[in-house]
């Protein structure tokens, strides 16, 4: 396959400056047929030299929202972690780091809701996750759950019997969770069942990220 020529070279000044060229339009500036100018853009394809046409788009000139800027108070070490998790959500467009509250340029500020939290245990946040998708879950279905997938509160400790699983996630689990208002225990028959909060969904929409790599 022979090198890349001036000819070829012209062709991509050309589509560097306007991509959306007509392959008439190239032909008549390197006096060339379109359908050779079309053959010599699919061989710079298939060598790697081009690599694709792209649109470059200026989001804030789309009026598909309403634009928001989110405020978040976090802990010290841990804003860097955020940050990279939130440049990488796909509605987010900016994230920027400040020392200080901003609202200079800002048409209207409305204070939203907020709910006290802490931030939980990854294996936690993977119960509230399970309990979310199943509309509400039995212990022994959280036990079976945290033995599939390994959860600390049961894959690192040994459990004598079931009496001692249940008190395994009663501790490490349902105990905490509860204490912080994110789950509800309710005797139904001899089972016990479980169900989220209001306070839990927004812990889990707010923490889901921890559990999403793994």
């Amino acid at each position: 396959m022979r090198d890349i020529d001036e000819t070829d070279r012209q062709i991509l000044g050309l589509l560097l400056d306007d991509a959306r060229r007509s392959w008439r339009e190239i032909a008549d500036a390197v006096d060339l047929s379109p359908p050779a100018v079309s053959d010599r853009v699919e061989r710079l394809e298939e060598l790697g030299v081009v690599r694709g046409f792209t649109v470059d788009v200026d989001r804030t000139k789309l009026r598909g929202g309403t634009p928001v800027l989110v405020t978040v108070d976090v802990r010290p070490g841990t804003a860097d972690a955020l940050a990279d998790d939130l440049t990488d959500a796909d509605r987010v467009e900016h994230v920027f780091e400040t020392a200080d509250d901003v609202a200079e340029g800002i048409r209207s500020v409305t204070e939203l809701p907020t709910y006290p939290m802490e931030s939980p245990e990854p294996q936690h946040v993977a119960i509230m996750d399970y309990v979310e998708r199943e509309d509400g879950a039995r212990k022994r279905d959280l036990i079976d759950f945290g033995k599939e997938e390994g959860l600390p509160f049961i894959a690192d400790r040994d459990a004598a019997n079931r009496k001692s699983e249940y008190r395994l996630l009663d501790s490490h689990v349902l105990g905490p969770l509860s204490d912080n208002g994110y789950v509800e225990l309710e005797d139904v028959g001899r089972s016990t069942r479980v169900s989220l909060t209001e306070s839990g969904r927004n812990t889990l929409r707010a923490f889901r990220y921890l559990i999403e790599d793994n």
